[in-house]
């Protein structure tokens, strides 16, 4: 379960969030605001400061997820 508490401090600091990254919700609502088509693969990395490669993933939506992926949408309207 969701604690709304919670979900309300994440409201109250996305604001300071997108300010410091003002690419970021174009990205996501461009890419995640639209239908993402199966056979798309989205590819996630995270590098730590000082590391020289990082780590990432690559998933191929399946249409399973369709699902999801129109719930996100809705969400970003």
């Amino acid at each position: 379960m969701i604690n709304p508490v919670t979900v309300m401090k994440v409201l109250s600091e996305r604001k300071v969030f997108l300010e410091n990254h003002p690419d970021l919700y174009p990205f996501i609502k461009k890419w995640f605001g639209n239908d993402l088509q199966k056979g798309t693969v989205l590819e996630i990395a995270v590098k730590e400061p000082g590391e020289e490669s990082g780590e990432k993933i690559k998933i191929e939506i399946k249409e399973s997820e369709q699902v999801f992926f129109h719930a996100v949408k809705d969400m970003l309207k």
